[in-house]
């Protein structure tokens, strides 16, 4: 007969963060929080949402000058573009409440330039932030300049994986024009399953950048999110909508705070309205530096509200993204014990 432990404070069988008081013959109903052992959810299994945001948190707080310092390169990269591109698009428009004049090929040309190399810029600078998070969550230290290399690098991959993810809205959208065409009635109940699709395939492919970074190369990323997200939906749909909320909340109120700092912001156009009722639109770009740092603010603290997201995303991953997380070793208690 095997010797039973003596009684004490042993791991709860039943709770990874818990111990259960053994009084030598059995379990007790008394239980206690651990106190320096870190959450460790089960394989597959998401952690309460307390858990989720202190974890998610955590990533910034062990990381947060690696994240700053590529958010800071990546905000001028693209204020840069803004001011390179953008301004003088907006200079050449003469903007009435009737009509835009001064819009051409050109002008058309330099927004689908700006538009396709912010869109690379912001994609090589997110998988660099995934990087950093993920690096985070596993204990792995790798530096902003590492980061920033591997999200060069990585983006022609992210550009056509979600090309392909994106194949299945563009079907959606053909479809309900199609329906809508040929039964005006029915093609409004097409949209509205189609839409109930969308906003689940929309948290699938959240986890798409996640998924190159976690997962070994050569691992389809849509189906790891696609594994991620099944019977997950509604608990990951709330995570990070409560993620974004705060996330939300912070950047707008810095964002505020350094808008009136640094004057007029990327989009100073302003409608006036006289004594007479009569509206009038007023361009105030401010001059050159202010347009800058103004694009700058914008840029950064956008990109500052989705360092929060990318850490939310990725706390998901490493909970649930089969094959993503380190095995962790875990001890179960003897048969006897239970």
């Amino acid at each position: 007969m095997t010797e039973l432990p003596p009684p004490g404070w042993y791991d709860d069988p039943t709770s990874p963060v818990n111990e259960r008081w053994w009084d030598g013959e059995r379990w007790s109903e008394q239980t206690r929080r651990k106190a320096t052992v870190e959450y460790q959810p089960r394989p597959g299994e998401l952690r309460p949402v307390g858990e989720y945001l202190g974890h998610a948190f955590g990533m910034i707080r062990k990381r947060w000058d690696d994240f700053l310092l590529v958010t800071v390169i990546g905000s001028l990269l693209l204020a840069i573009i803004s001011i390179a591109l953008v301004r003088p698009v907006v200079d050449a428009l003469d903007i009435s409440i009737d009509e835009i004049r001064g819009f051409g090929s050109s002008q058309a040309v330099q927004l689908i330039a700006f538009f396709v190399l912010f869109m690379v810029v912001a994609m090589g600078l997110s998988m660099a932030q995934y990087r950093i998070a993920w690096s985070a969550a596993i204990d792995e230290k790798v530096g902003w300049a590492t980061a920033l290399q591997y999200g060069i690098a990585s983006t022609p991959r992210l550009v056509g994986w979600a090309i392909l993810a994106s194949l299945p809205m563009i079907a959606g959208v053909a479809i309900v024009a199609a329906v809508t065409v040929a039964a005006d009635g029915l093609g409004a109940l097409v949209a509205i399953a189609l839409f109930v699709a969308a906003m689940w395939w929309a948290i699938v492919i959240t986890f798409l950048p996640i998924s190159l970074v976690a997962q070994p190369r050569g691992t389809n990323p849509i189906k790891s999110s696609i594994d991620t997200v099944k019977g997950r939906w509604w608990r990951i749909f709330g995570r990070l909508l409560v993620m974004g909320l705060i996330a939300g909340l912070v950047v707008n109120v810095v964002s505020a705070i350094l808008g009136q700092a640094v004057g007029t912001s990327l989009f100073g156009v302003e409608l006036i309205v006289d004594e007479q009722g009569d509206i009038e639109i007023v361009k105030n770009l401010g001059n050159g530096l202010e347009f800058f740092l103004g694009g700058l603010v914008f840029i950064f603290m956008s990109f500052v509200g989705n360092i929060a997201t990318f850490c939310g995303v990725t706390s998901i991953a490493y909970d649930a993204m089969p094959g993503a997380a380190p095995a962790t070793e875990t001890t179960s208690a003897p048969e006897e014990w239970m």
